[in-house]
């Protein structure tokens, strides 16, 4: 397990940019998301990495009031989770025409940041941990279910 990982485990809780710096290279998608536009329409905060970092900055207020307490193993998913949930974007992000106007989607971007990081982070997660973030990349909307495992 990363010192990174080991320490979110702990209760540390990292900045986005601390996230990249010590996961970017097992994980070079992370270096992408800057580069990533987002529909503004959708994402009106600008490109994936700010969005991500304002994700990773809900969930740390998260955990000091309504998840105060929860186990190391779910705040460690909650956090990775969070900091990981849009990896995929820079490999899924398009244009589209949607009602007449050019729109940036990005189909699918769940489920392969889901498969992206089973292949990425099995050597350096255990398996309930890294079951969790995938639960949490893969769909997003599983925050209860996945802090309920």
């Amino acid at each position: 397990m990363s010192d990174i990982i080991q320490s979110i485990v702990q209760g540390a809780s990292p900045s986005m940019a601390e996230v990249v710096d010590a996961l970017g290279e097992r994980l070079p998608l992370l270096h992408e998301l800057e580069a990533t536009p987002q529909d503004p329409q959708w994402h009106a905060e600008g490109n994936v990495l700010i969005h991500t970092g304002m994700v990773l900055d809900e969930a740390y207020k998260l955990l000091q009031t309504d998840l105060q307490g929860i186990a190391p193993i779910r705040r460690a998913a909650l956090v990775l989770g969070a900091a990981l949930h849009d990896i995929a974007k820079p490999l899924t992000t398009r244009e589209r025409e949607i009602d007449g106007r050019i729109r940036l989607v990005c189909p699918r971007h769940e489920l392969q940041g889901r498969s992206y990081l089973a292949l990425e982070l099995a050597g350096c997660l255990g398996f309930p941990l890294l079951d969790l973030v995938m639960a949490l990349t893969g769909y997003h909307n599983g925050l209860e279910a996945c802090l309920a495992r």
